[in-house]
């Protein structure tokens, strides 16, 4: 395993010596020479694990171990040429992964124990639900992966927000998994199903799926409920879950958001990164969706290296359940237990097909409803209108794009 290491000391031989030994060994590192200068290389860099000298003029080691603890998870040994008792209690105290004396760090072994740590860590990760669910090392990922994981034990409702296809559903999944309402019954909620008594007080959870097409009539007795919570104390009631396509700054200017539960959602809200900000993660996550849907298909299917090739190059217009979609379609026509390069590109330019037939005939579909609709109306644009349910302006604009002609104005 490999990684990108900070090493901090304010002895620069060893420094350079340990930091060499590293580069050995694959790594990728930064050198500081003391506390201050490895907390602005932390913060730079975002190593993924740090080696620190506990004892150092400037800023110490603790003091260096205190920061990142405020902010991350990353692994950090220590080490000390003074090694006690006493220093090593504090230093797992404080969040250490390992202690070591300084006479451990010229073995040859530490490049070894510097992969165990990454690897144990990288494990643990891979075992969590928040993992399976959002694989990734961007940074968007992970930023993701810690939110949830930090809103799961709460009992405050939460809004999840997200472009279509960003894993919505997974995310509310994931946190349901992990919080209190676990085990508990799961209920959906759409924008046609009547408001659900809850009267009863056992532990569940709400999802409201796709808040945004709610009636606003619905949307604002939702979130007198929300009120209702609230005042009675969260974890008292059924935890309520809702995602959206629009973000905060879209919900601000909903009048029901001004009250306290409004506020009190959109603080809690999380949102789901596009696929722009994890690009290099697509091959992994390609492999990690083929895994899963070829174990639920019954069979064993992995992705051929030409095939993690292709979904790397490929300029991917949707999301990560569009990667999903052609995989899956591509398992069903894979013979053996690869899904060869041919198979995949076969399936993205059917999808392409698809999806430009289906726009032709949404606009042929949607001219004809016009014209008809427009003649119903005898040339009324303001009834034209109300009927489509559009503005006057968005008809002017069907009209100009479809070049029809209107027999009479209004």
């Amino acid at each position: 395993m490999h990684g990108n290491v900070l090493v901090v000391d304010d002895q620069p031989l060893p420094r350079r010596a340990l930091a060499n030994e590293l580069r050995d060994g694959g790594f990728t590192v930064q050198e500081a020479a003391d506390g201050a200068e490895g907390w602005s290389h932390f913060c730079q860099h975002k190593p993924d694990l740090v080696i620190t000298d506990l004892v150092m003029p400037a800023s110490d080691g603790l003091q260096l171990l205190g920061r990142i603890r405020s902010q991350s998870d990353v692994p950090v040994i220590l080490f000390s040429a003074y090694g006690t008792v006493q220093s090593t209690a504090a230093a797992f105290k404080a969040g250490a992964q390992d202690f070591l004396c300084a006479e451990e760090l010229s073995e040859e072994g530490i490049v070894e124990r510097v992969s165990q740590v990454l690897s144990s860590v990288h494990n643990h990760l891979e075992s969590s639900p928040i993992y399976r669910h959002f694989v990734g090392q961007s940074p968007s990922i992970k930023r993701l992966r810690s939110q949830l994981a930090a809103l799961a034990p709460l009992a405050s409702p939460v809004l999840v927000f997200g472009q279509a296809g960003t894993g919505r559903d997974s995310a509310v999944r994931t946190l349901h998994e992990l919080g209190f309402t676990t085990g508990g019954l799961f209920t959906r909620v759409e924008p046609s199903t009547p408001i659900p008594d809850l009267s009863s007080a056992f532990p569940a959870a709400l999802y409201l799926d796709g808040f945004e097409r709610f009636p606003s009539e619905t949307r604002d007795r939702w979130l007198h409920r929300l009120g209702d919570v609230e005042r009675r104390g969260y974890g008292k009631t059924r935890r309520i879950f809702i995602s959206s396509t629009w973000s905060p700054l879209r919900w601000r200017d909903e009048p029901a958001f001004a009250s306290s539960p409004g506020h009190s959602l959109l603080n809690s809200a999380v949102g789901l990164p596009s696929m722009a900000t994890y690009r290099k993660d697509i091959p992994e996550i390609a492999a990690v969706l083929c895994a899963r849907i070829s174990s639920r298909l019954g069979r064993k299917f992995r992705l051929s290296t030409a095939a993690l090739r292709l979904v790397a190059e490929h300029e991917w217009r949707g999301q990560a359940r569009q990667i999903a979609q052609l995989i899956e379609r591509a398992i069903h026509f894979s013979s053996g237990q690869l899904v060869r390069r041919e198979t995949l590109e076969l399936m993205i330019h059917e999808s392409a097909d698809s999806l430009s037939r289906y726009r032709t005939l949404h606009q042929e579909n949607q001219q004809d409803l016009l014209t008809q609709t427009l003649r119903q109306c005898g040339g009324n644009i303001s009834l034209t209108a109300r009927r489509l349910n559009r503005s006057r302006g968005a008809v002017y604009r069907m009209l100009s794009k479809y070049r029809i002609p209107l027999e009479r104005g209004n």
